[in-house]
């Protein structure tokens, strides 16, 4: 308990990026132990808080999503303690659009044209296809380590545990470096879904591993992680 108050200090702000992949347990387990540790009753131990988040995204991988909490508690549905509490420390929050992608050049309207219908489950992905006539790799494009090992735009779960499992072991055998699997346990029915039974790869110094789907790679020491494009 110290440790975590040293850790806090005098902090009058805490950001909480990828909100969106955030179940409403863990949401309001954050809250409880904040105000424990700081020993106030207040929201969040009376901290400001910063969600960071795009709820366009995948929904989260047990749970529901706080938006989803959120409206079903606007509209009277049913939910447990946990998922009600959720939803009225999320209806405290102020939404701000941010509408500026500052990783990327202006004026790249085919690009976000594409991350449109990517982000869009009711636009068919044969829509992107002809947007990539001009970017299909050759060949001779994939001799390449930088294109054989590269971050992948990946939409679906068959797509992304194939790739995943693929590259994972070219990795490993092409550099000579230890590969790492575990078996992820989702929800009920997950495997029937996909067809396969989830896994996580972990080899050293690979450049990508895809832990979610629409995403691309965002470098953080050996791995990467993906976030929401």
């Amino acid at each position: 308990m110290r440790k975590a108050i040293r850790k806090i200090g005098d902090a009058m702000w805490l950001v909480m990026d990828e909100i969106s992949m955030t179940e409403p347990k863990i949401f309001v387990a954050t809250h409880k132990i904040i105000s424990i540790i700081l020993q106030n009753p207040r929201v969040f131990g009376g901290l400001s808080i910063i969600l960071g988040g795009d709820f366009k995204q995948k929904t989260t991988p047990a749970g529901m999503a706080l938006s989803e909490a959120l409206f079903k508690y606007g509209m009277g549905d049913g939910l447990n303690d946990v998922d009600k509490r959720a939803a009225k420390l999320f209806s405290r929050f102020k939404k701000f659009d941010l509408t500026t992608n500052h990783r990327q050049k202006p004026g790249e309207i085919k690009l976000n044209r594409m991350l449109d219908i990517l982000r869009d489950e009711d636009q068919p992905m044969e829509q992107v296809l002809p947007m990539l006539k001009d970017s299909i790799l050759t060949r001779e494009d994939l001799k390449d380590p930088k294109w054989q090992f590269a971050p992948t735009v990946v939409s679906g779960n068959r797509e992304r545990i194939h790739i995943n499992e693929v590259t994972a072991h070219r990795f490993a055998g092409t550099y000579g470096r230890p590969l790492l699997k575990w078996h992820v346990k989702l929800k009920t029915g997950y495997d029937e879904i996909v067809g396969a039974r989830p896994c996580q790869y972990f080899v050293t110094d690979a450049p990508a591993i895809l832990s979610m789907n629409t995403s691309m790679s965002f470098v953080c020491l050996q791995m990467v992680y993906l976030n929401t494009l």
